[in-house]
């Protein structure tokens, strides 16, 4: 994702180590930011999804391959 000049990665994974477990949630810190500006998700499959800009201080689920986004809050 770009913030003005800057570009944010994050990358999730499914349960790394013996009995262990990870957040499937990537959270990203705007700041003063009111948008996030276009996202682009490449998706462990290789196919990349774009998104156009988001309003802050929300929660979707995207999915891969679909357009709709599901608003959390």
């Amino acid at each position: 994702m770009m913030q003005g000049d800057r570009v944010l990665l994050q990358d999730v994974r499914a349960g790394q180590g013996f009995s262990s477990t990870n957040s499937p949630y990537l959270i990203f810190g705007l700041g003063a930011a009111e948008e996030t500006g276009p996202i682009q998700i490449t998706w462990p499959s290789g196919a990349v999804q774009e998104l156009p800009s988001l309003a802050a201080n929300q929660a979707v689920i995207v999915t891969e391959g679909e357009d709709d986004l599901r608003r959390v809050y």
